[in-house]
């Protein structure tokens, strides 16, 4: 079930949200945290830094960076949802344009390079809109091109 994260109302009257379900968004972050640095997938002994075929690694410091910035989502605050509010594309009439996407948080320290879509796949919270109205808080994996 989505919550409704933020609401406000505009002038006219109409009000714009940002839901989404925080529990799955949980659910979905809590593989990433504390990794085993050896471990095959995401440990950052096993996922390269800017070159794919490179020897150059995240530092534990980091990971450390990327795992708090994840679990600062789940507690974020009125005034953080009202930041990314703010920067949520509109329309000349005020509404939301639909199909965009703010980028909250993406996940370089976990990021995979993969040859067959020659980009960097990585996990990442973002808010897309769904309508004139309607925003959505979604964790997703997302190819990132060079």
């Amino acid at each position: 079930m989505k919550d409704i994260l933020y609401a406000e109302l505009d002038p006219k009257g109409r009000t714009f949200n940002i839901v989404g379900n925080l529990e799955s968004i949980s659910r979905d972050i809590q593989p990433l945290l504390n990794v085993d640095p050896d471990d095959e997938e995401y440990g950052i002994n096993n996922v390269t830094k800017g070159d794919p075929w490179g020897d150059d690694r995240h530092t534990p410091k980091e990971r450390e960076e990327d795992e708090e910035a994840f679990k600062a989502i789940l507690q974020y605050k009125h005034w953080d949802w009202k930041d990314i509010f703010d920067k949520i594309p509109r329309k000349k009439n005020g509404t939301y344009a639909k199909g965009r996407v703010v980028l909250v948080h993406r996940g370089e320290t976990f990021s995979h390079y993969w040859e067959d879509s020659y980009g960097w796949n990585a996990p990442e919270v973002r808010v897309k809109t769904l309508d004139d109205f309607t925003a959505e808080l979604e964790f997703t994996y997302r190819v990132e091109k060079y």
